[in-house]
């Protein structure tokens, strides 16, 4: 995947504020324009979009749901690429990165949650509830 790109950097927030190829929008992004800017990767808040958009047949068609390269952003306690601005937004980072150019961030994403939470939380947070929080879920 090329960084320069403009289907390697398209994200999808459905039902929030940014879908950010070709431009800006409001709303969720209709499949129809999905299939214009045909993303690599989504990025959604969504719980319900990302469960519901690989059976969905007017996604089949997008290059990121055929490579099942649908991520639902984390969010506890408050989300890590939306509202309200935190400073999960600082951890949100990493995850994007990860998530769009594995290969150039080797960090161990588990344990820099663990750091995270601890030092911006003062929680020591568990396996399971890492898991918990990457997988998006409350």
């Amino acid at each position: 995947m090329s960084i320069r790109s403009r289907r390697s950097i398209a994200c999808f927030l459905a039902s929030s504020a940014l879908y950010a190829a070709p431009a800006f929008a409001q709303d969720t992004p209709p499949a129809d324009d999905a299939t214009v800017a045909d993303p690599e990767i989504i990025v959604t808040i969504d719980r319900e979009f990302a469960a519901k958009v690989y059976d969905d047949p007017a996604w089949a068609t997008i290059a990121a749901v055929r490579a099942r390269r649908v991520h639902l952003s984390p969010k506890l306690p408050f989300g890590w690429v939306d509202f309200p601005p935190s400073v999960n937004r600082l951890i949100g980072l990493w995850w994007l990165a990860k998530i769009l150019y594995p290969n150039l961030f080797p960090e161990d994403l588990r344990q820099q949650t663990r750091e995270f939470y601890d030092k911006f939380y003062h929680v020591r947070v568990t396996d399971q509830q890492i898991d918990r929080v990457l997988a998006g879920r409350d």
